[in-house]
């Protein structure tokens, strides 16, 4: 529900934006350029198959310079990621916002092909996200690791009971080195305890990073025509 509620807000946005826009008449020249770089650069992530990357520097673009035609290029870039449902909405807003579109045909039929697909690769192609994995795989490790520090004060407690009893009580030789033992058995596991517990939540909060990064932080040097095109890509969950 959350998410459905994320992507109709995403789309009142790109709407009212480009609504905006032609209100005003005008994009001021810094917009135009900088949405100018960020497509070019876009446009060479796209060729090179990085359609993560492409997708994030397109909808830069989009929010410098609303065109309709912008938003074309980023339903290609979801339909190549294989998320359909984004690339329907995508397209169908540049329909929507380009009634005259040359190519209104084409996209009108990519949206009925990209429709009849759906359900078939729901049904046998099932999405499951890596970060779905890495987030699944942090919270058990923090919960065994979670047990394993609980255990450490109990094998403690445990230890010292036993030798409080060897102090209040006279054993004969065999009874206190078998007590002896048992208090450095209980010892030695609570340590172990406290050190596998410490590695588990470790080992816990890097696969929990991992699964709420939707794509790591990465800088991407593209070649443009005036130099080089430093583009940060990655985000949040």
């Amino acid at each position: 529900m959350k998410s459905i509620i994320s992507k109709i807000l995403i789309l009142f946005i790109l709407f009212t934006q480009v609504v905006l826009a032609q209100e005003k008449g005008d994009v001021s020249s810094e917009d135009k350029e900088s949405a100018r770089i960020h497509f070019e650069a876009a446009k060479k992530l796209y060729k090179s198959e990085k359609y993560s990357e492409a997708l994030d520097l397109f909808m830069k673009a989009y929010s410098r310079y609303p065109k309709p035609e912008i938003l074309y290029n980023i339903g290609k870039c979801y339909e190549k990621l294989g998320d359909y449902k984004n690339a329907i909405k995508f397209y169908e807003q540049y329909l929507l916002l380009n009634p005259v579109a040359e190519d209104r045909t084409e996209v009108q039929e990519l949206v009925k092909n990209l429709k009849e697909a759906i359900p078939k690769s729901e049904q046998t192609h099932p999405v499951h996200k890596k970060g779905d994995y890495n987030r699944i795989i942090g919270y058990s490790l923090a919960g065994a690791g979670l047990i394993s520090l609980a255990l450490g004060p109990v094998f403690y407690l445990k230890s010292d009971s036993i030798y409080n009893d060897v102090r209040k009580n006279h054993y004969d030789d065999k009874t206190l080195a078998s007590k002896t033992d048992d208090i450095h058995l209980y010892d030695n596991l609570s340590i172990a305890s406290y050190i596998t517990g410490g590695v588990l939540i470790g080992s816990s909060i890097y696969f929990l990073y991992k699964g709420y990064i939707s794509d790591r932080k990465s800088v991407l040097f593209i070649p443009t025509e005036e130099g080089f095109y430093i583009a940060f890509s990655g985000g949040f969950r």
